[in-house]
This record gives C-alpha cells, sequence and structure tokens, in this order.
C-alpha cells in the first residue's frame, strides 16, 4: 500500500501494545525500532495496530475502528529513517528523499508545508502535505527527529476530501508524540 516511503524502511519494529503511558492519563502506544521507543495516542475513532502493517514493513499502522489496514480510508502509519553517523543534514536529508521519491513516483506531485505544530516534548515540526491526482494519493507527513532515526508519521488517502477530514485526527496524533524510554536489543 505505502511504496513511496516503504523504499526507506530499515526494519520491521514492533508496538509494545496498548499500555499507559506513566504520564498520562490517555490509553497509549509504544513504539520500538533498533531499541529507540516513543509514545503516541491513537485519536479517538482509531485503532493502533502493531501487527497489520508488518507485511508493509511498517513500524505501526493506524485505521478506522471497525474497518482494517487493508479496508480502512483514510490510514495512518508510522516509519522509520536511520541517520548515518555524523550526518550533519539529518532531518532535511530524509525529507529531501521523501519528496524525490514522491518527485519520481508521480510526476504531478506537489509539496506543500503545512501547519507547524508542538509535540507533546515540546519538538516543533513542520507538516508537509504530498498530493497527486494522477497516483490518487494524498498524504500529510510529520518528520520527527530522535537521536540517530527520524521518526515518519503519515495521513495517507486516495482522495483530498479524505486526507482533509482526518487531518485534525492526524494532528492530534503528532502532538501526542513523546520520547519513551531506552530498551535493550536481545
Amino acid at each position: 500500500m505505502r511504496a513511496l516511503l516503504a523504499a526507506c524502511l530499515l526494519c520491521a519494529a514492533s508496538i509494545a501494545g496498548a499500555q499507559q503511558a506513566p504520564d498520562s492519563a490517555r490509553l497509549s502506544g509504544l513504539v520500538r525500532a533498533h531499541g529507540a521507543t516513543f509514545w503516541i495516542d491513537a485519536p479517538a475513532g482509531w485503532t493502533l495496530d502493531r501487527e497489520a502493517g508488518l507485511a508493509d514493513d511498517l513500524v505501526a499502522v493506524l485505521y478506522r475502528t471497525g474497518t482494517t489496514w487493508a479496508t480502512s480510508e483514510p490510514v495512518m502509519f508510522i516509519d522509520v529513517s536511520a541517520l548515518d553517523e555524523g550526518d550533519s543534514l539529518g532531518i532535511s536529508r530524509v525529507i529531501v528523499a521523501d519528496v524525490s521519491r514522491w518527485k519520481k513516483q508521480a510526476s504531478d506531485v506537489k509539496v506543500a508545508r503545512a501547519d507547524t505544530v508542538r509535540t507533546a516534548n515540546g519538538q516543533r515540526l513542520t507538516i508537509r502535505l504530498f498530493s497527486s491526482a494522477q497516483a490518487k494519493h494524498y498524504e500529510a507527513v510529520a518528520y520527527v527527529a530522535a537521536g540517530d532515526r527520524v521518526w515518519i508519521l503519515v495521513l495517507a488517502a486516495k482522495t483530498p476530501q479524505a486526507r482533509t477530514a482526518a487531518y485534525s485526527d492526524f494532528l492530534a496524533l503528532v502532538r501526542s508524540y513523546r520520547p519513551g524510554p531506552e530498551v535493550t536489543e536481545p
């Protein structure tokens, strides 16, 4: 389903189920990849799923409650990109690579900056909007720098109307981001 970002995936990861975050009264999921973690809150009416996106090599997926990853319109998902040691461009490099992939796959792609939001831990993120009528694919994407990786939070839809209708839920998801504990990989 997500060919545009799936090419940059470096791992399949796991979510530590729905758990209560220590500093929050909301139901949250602990997202994990390569020993790094973060908490995220599924917006009301959305299901956070660690299994459904594994076939697409996604860290975690969200879909409307009462639907599935395969049938929901729109969907949200979490991806990750590792940064090379000493990568001074970091998040900018990941964004440029993402724009380049889009342009190769959809000649009519339009990329725009949207809202700047603060995550729960105070990071400022600028949302990018990707649109292609030719590919019938519309995304809102937030890139979160976290040490040696960039978490990529995506809202994907087949129509601009579906993206617009779910955009406030996506903003709630992005705003809920907060770093989790360090974990040791087995």
